[in-house]
């Protein structure tokens, strides 16, 4: 918005001498509105169910629908689907939309007060006023949040519920990002810089033309139907035509078979649907300034038919991409979690700082990642992973001739990245990282940290997803095997974003440091600078790691807390639902990653009374001026005692002990993981194995805290047979047969 000028005007009368200002300003072209047809909301659609639960109704609308039409394309189909869905939209839970100042009773009370000649009445009419529209918005707020947490999905609607009636508004600023500023962004991103995969797509199109995709196997019923009910998420936003996986879930026999034999043909002829290749985009803010264009992250809104063939096709390719990655990878995988990234760092880190060996690591941050990978890497990388070449070619399809666009924004062309809201983008992603990755370590002879006292694979680095951290032994090796890195991955599209690697190191340094790496200067942490790798704070000082992170947890609760505050407060909901909430989005943000961490006993202690703390605000307390501290405390205590028997809330102590105790099993079952190797280094084997010029020691005093020590002393009790706790977790039934002892001995010895 752009100010012409003002000035006075006599055309009002305002019964003072005051005189009304003609202001004229000129709205920016950017944000001249567009005028498109409102979709209606299908978002949550079921349709009625008969006693049975069965949509008989709906099933045979659809099914006299389908023997009439018959379509035989997808567009088609999809109009016939949301037609007939929305004969049921009446089946949408359906929200009063009257404000609680529009009913009689209060239009009675304002009226009144307009009328009223006496000051003292109107005064007392406006009190009435106020107390009556603050209760009727508490009802109207409580009604909501008992919705909500009934339903138990989608809590995130939970956050704008205590700012109803104020609507969320963005203010448009003159120097706000448009809708085309983002499309001239992605389409900068989005643009490949290899003339070799163009050329590349080019070949397997002309295979899938010439062939189609005859040696792909058709999909069948009990494919699809597995994919429907078991793997695709429910509640989500409609597509770009409205609509939603629900559709499709609780369509007929028939609307299966049609939507099978659609995607067959598709296999068969080699042609997909066109409208698979636009993708609509919506930007999601990430921590930092929003007015730069880098901190935003594009999500694909794909159509939801393409979402059910791409979930057929991610179960007929994950198993046989799976067996290619090798152990560094343990992102996006199964079997798999952060926690093995967390246990291989901290086993490593808190040993070499036990027994003085300097090591270095690296946590790298690429640009942008998924959306600069090239495709012609990316299918070499398929080939290399013995792919069938029409699996690969049905893929080159699915990703050729690509556009996007965000909002009103005019289309640009995709010609590279994997999208992001695509379920087989990590594995493509995953298969093309471990192509490069695995260039760069035939590059690295005798670089990296052997863990195991015979031959084998040194540790170089662990990634989940396109979070890497490197380990080496010195600062210049640290330096080189970044920079073979930034060789090989520049091939497959990513950049190395200096500003966000951060470097660390087990030698005491003093002063900042920054070192010359890939043409950029990175900075090495030091003291109480923190670094965020996985969502956990990394100290420069890798000493008090565990405190810092311990308190970076205590922090994120306190912040989940107050987050959800009003629902969890609200004395007028079921206790047993806050609990529910407590449990449920609380408790998972306070253990994120604890179970790898070295905790004292005193820490646990901290962690169970930070707990009681929050129970007995959302059972609600009230001091008494009579009454001692004490009997105030017990009286409060029991009122929490009473609540957690309603929904049972264990320690957070108990909680992570039992985290800690199955993570144990995760780690034992393959000796060949480097958690396992971590966690059974010992570090005196380092000058055999040139991890470390000198011989390692330990420095006087009592030794530091491990991770497992609680499982180490715990084995050690109950399975005296068993040299480690790991030997002892191999095991499954017997250890898990004594899992109820080690959560009641859990914290109970610094031994």
């Amino acid at each position: 918005m752009q100010f012409l000028g003002a000035g006075a005007v006599n055309a009002l009368n305002l019964g003072s001498d005051h005189r009304a200002v003609r202001a004229t300003f000129c709205k920016n072209s950017r944000y001249k509105h567009r005028s498109k047809q409102r979709r209606p909301v299908t978002k949550g659609w079921k349709p009625t169910c008969d006693k049975d639960g069965v949509p008989h109704a709906c099933h045979d609308s659809l099914d006299y629908a389908l023997r009439s039409t018959w379509p035989s394309t997808l567009p088609d189909l999809e109009r016939l689907v949301l037609d007939q869905a929305l004969k049921h939209v009446r089946d949408i839970k359906e929200t009063s939309t009257e404000e609680p100042w529009e009913e009689n009773t209060f239009q009675q009370l304002l009226k009144q007060r307009r009328q009223s000649k006496d000051k003292h009445e109107r005064a007392k009419l406006s009190k009435h006023i106020q107390k009556d529209i603050r209760q009727r918005l508490r009802q109207k707020q409580t009604a909501k949040i008992e919705e909500v947490l009934s339903e138990f999905c989608d809590l995130n609607r939970l956050e704008a519920i205590p700012r109803d009636p104020v609507k969320s508004m963005r203010k448009l600023k003159r120097d706000d990002t448009s809708p085309q500023d983002f499309a001239g962004f992605l389409a900068d991103i989005f643009a490949s810089d290899s003339n070799y995969s163009s050329g590349s797509i080019r070949c397997l199109l002309r295979d899938a033309e010439l062939h189609g995709f005859s040696s792909v196997p058709h999909f069948i019923l009990s494919e699809l139907r597995n994919a429907l009910r078991r793997h695709l998420r429910y509640r989500r936003c409609a597509d770009s035509e409205g609509l939603v996986v629900e559709m499709f879930k609780y369509g007929s026999e028939h609307l299966h078979e049609c939507l099978l034999r659609i995607f067959n043909d598709m296999l068969r002829t080699g042609r997909l649907d066109p409208a698979w290749q636009h993708t609509m985009f919506t930007m999601l803010p990430k921590p930092g300034d929003t007015s730069l264009l880098g901190n935003w992250r594009p999500i694909a809104i794909l159509r939801i038919t393409y979402r059910i063939f791409a979930r057929l096709l991610y179960h007929r390719l994950r198993d046989g991409l799976e067996q290619h990655q090798s152990v560094d990878q343990v992102g996006f995988r199964s079997r798999c979690s952060v926690d093995d990234a967390f246990v291989v760092f901290d086993a490593v880190c808190g040993k070499a700082l036990e027994w003085n060996i300097p090591l270095w690591f690296a946590s790298l941050d690429f640009r942008k990642a998924f959306d600069r990978i090239e495709y012609g890497s990316l299918f070499e990388a398929l080939r290399a992973q013995r792919v069938d070449s029409h699996y690969i070619a049905l893929l080159a399809t699915m990703y050729s001739c690509q556009s996007g666009s965000v909002g009103s924004s005019l289309p640009f062309p995709i010609s590279r990245g994997v999208k992001q809201g695509d379920v087989i983008s990590p594995l493509l992603f995953n298969a093309g990282l471990e192509l490069a990755m695995k260039r760069w370590k035939s590059r690295l002879p005798h670089y990296g940290i052997m863990l195991a006292s015979g031959p084998g694979e040194k540790l170089t680095n662990m990634r989940y997803a396109d979070d890497l951290m490197i380990y080496a032994k010195s600062w210049q090796e640290l330096c080189h095997m970044i920079g073979l890195l930034c060789e090989e991955l520049a091939n497959i599209g990513r950049h190395l974003n200096t500003s966000k690697t951060k470097l660390f190191t087990t030698t005491s340094i003093d002063k900042p440091l920054f070192i010359d790496i890939a043409g950029g200067m990175v900075e090495v942490l030091t003291g109480t600078d923190f670094h965020k790798y996985l969502s956990r704070h990394l100290t420069g000082n890798l000493g008090i790691r565990s405190a810092a992170e311990f308190a970076h947890r205590v922090q994120c609760a306190w912040g989940k807390f107050h987050k959800h505050r009003p629902a969890l407060m609200n004395k007028r909901v079921s206790i047993k639902l806050r609990l529910k909430l407590f449990q449920s989005v609380v408790s998972p943000c306070v253990l994120f990653g604890l179970a790898s961490l070295p905790l004292t006993s005193s820490q646990l202690r901290q962690l169970d009374s930070l707990q009681r703390r929050m129970l007995r605000s959302i059972a609600g307390w009230t001091r008494c001026d009579s009454e001692s501290w004490s009997a105030t405390m017990s009286r409060v205590n029991q009122r929490v005692d009473d609540a957690v028997r309603l929904f049972p809330v264990a320690p957070w102590s108990r909680q992570l002990a039992t985290r800690q105790y199955h993570l144990a099993i995760r780690v034992a079952a393959c000796c060949e993981s480097w958690p396992a190797k971590a966690v059974c280094w010992h570090p005196q084997s380092n000058l055999d194995h040139n991890n470390t010029q000198h011989q390692p020691f330990r420095s006087r005093g009592r030794p530091r805290r491990k991770w497992d020590d609680f499982l180490t002393a715990f084995a050690r009790n109950a399975f005296p047979h068993h040299a480690t706790w790991v030997e002892a977790a191999k095991d499954e039934r017997n250890w898990l047969a004594n899992e109820s002892a080690f959560v009641d001995s859990f914290g109970g010895s610094e031994s």
